[in-house]
Parts: structure tokens; sequence; C-alpha cells
């Protein structure tokens, strides 16, 4: 009997442990296994730790905490009911997020004061404190958002500063700011170069990103000089297309200075076709081509080509690279665990 007894203890001790690590992963993400007042957070779907990863990691990673605070404070604004908006609550919690001072995880550690409410900015003393009411069941979604949203910041803010992970956030900082500057101040690249030059991100965010950017299928507009016939030697304006290229961009220049070699195929408003070589120096391009003749006796003609990138000429948005972003993300949510 003895032993029957100790075997349904046992049998219940295994059940009790099996809940124990079932209802964390049931609720969700590791958000709903941090508690506010008790009971487990349960935030709106916009806050859970996988969708502010996916608004923040990247300003975060690149040491511009200030952009993704302000990102996450405008989602937290647009949640709020007008009466929500008006608290002094939702209203101290905004303002420390827009506030444009340093940032460190301690600052947004939820503490407990002696009435046995949720406090937040304890540690700050030139925030006014925001008081979560434990006492008023259930708690409004608005304060489960709230606590979600601290509780992100201060893991993240942590894993920033942890001295063993410093190697790891360096590598993705400097892949985050390489990747903006390439965007912001590179030559800029069509979809179908972004899909290409894309296929060459290394698989690990402490892989360098490229130095060098293929040029595939990209259309120039310029203009050609006949280097020949001094009669002929009028403008004529061209388009032209690069089928195959590259770019090389010098070391520590923030990708803003390069320069480059193309294949280029070229069609004329008097001359017709013709094609050559384009040589790129930062936004400047000129090359030589061949415009083969089709009159009997009349030799071959070679131009100075001149051209303008048509990517800017027409004011398009620069995209991301395809999978660095996501690259960025995963890293930075496995700095996070």
């Amino acid at each position: 009997m003895r032993l029957r007894i100790d075997k349904w203890k046992f049998l219940e001790a295994l059940l009790v442990a099996a809940l124990s690590f079932a209802v964390p992963v049931a609720v969700g993400a590791a958000d709903e296994i941090a508690k506010l007042c008790a009971v487990p957070i349960i935030p709106s779907p916009e806050f859970e730790r996988r969708a502010l990863i996916d608004q923040t990691a990247s300003d975060i990673a690149a040491g511009q905490e200030q952009a993704a605070f302000n990102r996450i404070a405008d989602t937290y604004e647009r949640s709020l009911r007008p009466d929500e908006k008006a608290t002094h609550a939702a209203e101290d919690f905004l303002r420390q997020l827009r506030a444009p001072t340093s940032r460190w995880s301690a600052l947004w550690e939820i503490s407990n004061d002696d009435n046995g409410d949720a406090v937040l900015f304890e540690r700050d003393a030139t925030a006014r404190k925001v008081t979560i009411p434990c006492r008023q069941k259930p708690l409004a979604a608005y304060f489960h958002n709230m606590a979600a949203i601290a509780n992100y910041l201060n893991i993240a803010l942590a894993a920033r500063e942890a001295p063993a992970k410093q190697a790891q956030w360096n590598a993705l900082k400097k892949q985050a700011m390489d990747h903006e500057n390439l965007l912001r101040n590179g030559l800029p690249m069509w979809p179908w170069e972004l899909w290409l030059n894309g296929k060459r991100l290394g698989k690990s965010d402490a892989d360098p990103l490229f130095n060098t950017q293929i040029v595939f299928m990209r259309p120039t507009a310029g203009v050609e000089v006949n280097t020949r016939s001094r009669e002929l030697a009028n403008l004529e304006g061209s388009l032209l297309l690069e089928p195959i290229g590259f770019v090389r961009y010098f070391d520590d220049s923030r990708y803003s200075k390069w320069w480059g070699v193309s294949a280029v195929v070229t069609a004329t408003t008097g001359q017709g076709m013709g094609y050559g070589a384009l040589f790129r120096y930062g936004r400047y391009s000129a090359g030589l081509t061949l415009h083969h003749s089709d009159v009997a006796g009349v030799s071959n003609d070679v131009y100075l080509a001149f051209s303008m990138d048509l990517y800017d000429l027409i004011g398009q948005k620069r995209e991301e690279l395809p999978g660095l972003q996501d690259g960025i993300k995963k890293s930075f949510s496995d700095l996070l665990k």
C-alpha cells in the first residue's frame, strides 16, 4: 500500500511539472512568461515579442534607439482609446518613450510599491513614475501592452549591455550600419539588382557586407558624340543598357565612393544600336561605344558616351536588400534569449 501511494505522488509530481512547462508555451511568447500583478502578461498581437523585434531590431542594432522607441510609441498611442490616452499613466509612459535621453535596461524594470501596485520608471529620478493598479481586476489591456513593451526593452537593452555579448552586438551593429550606408549612400539598385546582390549575403551576422556590387540589366540615359567625324560630332540622345558589370566601393568610405566597369548596349536617335564599355566613378559615367555602318565603304563609328543614372532621375525609393533585414532580426532575437 505504501508503495502504491508513493507511485501516485510521483505521477502527480510529473503532471505538475509537465503543466508548469506547457502553460507558458501554450500562452505564447516570452512576454507571457513575465508577470504583471501576479498574472501572466498577455499583450495585443502588435506588442508581442516577435512584433516588437520586427519593428525595432534594425534601429536598436544600429545604435539608433530613439528611432526604435519613437516607432513603438506611435504604435502604442494608436492602440489607445481616447479615455485611455487621457490617463496620466499613458501620458507619462509615452513621454518616457519619446524622451531623447540615454537608454539603459534598468530604467524599464517593473517593481512593486508598498501597496502592492506595479511601478515603472522608479529608477529614473527625472521621470514621473507610472503606477499600474494591481487591485483593479482584470487589468486593462493597455497596461498589459505597457508592461510587454517595458519587459521587451529591459531585455533588449540588457543584452546590448552584457559584456559577454559585446562581440555579437558589435558585429550586428556594423552589419546594420553598413546596410543603411549602402542603401543611403551607394549606387542605388533596381529591384532585380537588389535580389541578385541579396543572394551574396553571408549566412551569419558576423560575415561582413560585400564591398563590390553587381550591375545587371541596368538602364541609363545618356548622350553620345562621334569621335571620328568632325562633321557628325553633334550630340546624339541615347538609351544605354548595362547587361552586366560591377562597382567596387572604396574602403572606409561608408559606401559613398566607388568605381566600376560595365558592358553597355546603346540605342541612339540617329545611329541605331551600338555596344561597348562604360567606366563609372561615383555618379559620373563615361565610355566608348562602337556603331556598325550598314553603308558600303563607310567605316564603323566610335562614339564617346556620357550617361546619367535613371534610378535617381525618376526618384525611386531605395529598398532593403532581400534577406538582410530578416537576418538582422534573427540575430537580434537570438541575442535576447
